[in-house]
């Protein structure tokens, strides 16, 4: 029997990302959110004349955004690429208040870490104590 509808994966496992930097710079080490409709040219089935390679495209996150997709690895102009890591990770995040190790995180504002309202809320736990503007080692879930 031939398969119907069948699901193929676009991101396997899905936990580093390729993205594009949209309408504002991304700072590495912070926490990045969906800013636009992913480029075109997902598994080649569309034209792409801008050579885009249909990239998700991401802007700093802000405190509590729900559209949270990840951290980005390094800083980044617009428009350029920039790998976002998602759950299964374990990375260094820049605090944006006091963090000790066990707090869950969220993203704060310019998507720097902070303690999460509740578990429900959280991108994260910490496995470090942290000041503001130092890195603290996050558990991304």
């Amino acid at each position: 029997m031939p398969l119907v509808n069948e699901l193929i994966p676009i991101y396997e496992p899905g936990s580093r990302i390729s993205c594009r930097a949209t309408t504002t710079k991304v700072l590495g080490k912070r926490f990045v959110a969906i800013a636009a409709i992913k480029d075109p040219a997902s598994r080649g089935l569309e034209a792409d004349p801008g050579g885009t390679g249909g990239n998700v495209r991401v802007a700093p996150a802000a405190a509590a955004d729900v559209r949270t997709f990840g951290v980005a690895s390094h800083d980044c102009e617009v428009g350029k690429l920039v790998t976002v890591l998602r759950a299964g990770f374990v990375v260094p995040i820049t605090a944006g208040v006091a963090i000790a190790y066990g707090d869950f995180i969220a993203p704060g504002a310019n998507g720097k870490a902070v303690v999460a309202a509740s578990k429900a809320l959280a991108y994260g736990i910490s496995l470090s104590d942290a000041v503001v503007d130092q890195d603290a080692l996050v558990a991304l879930i």
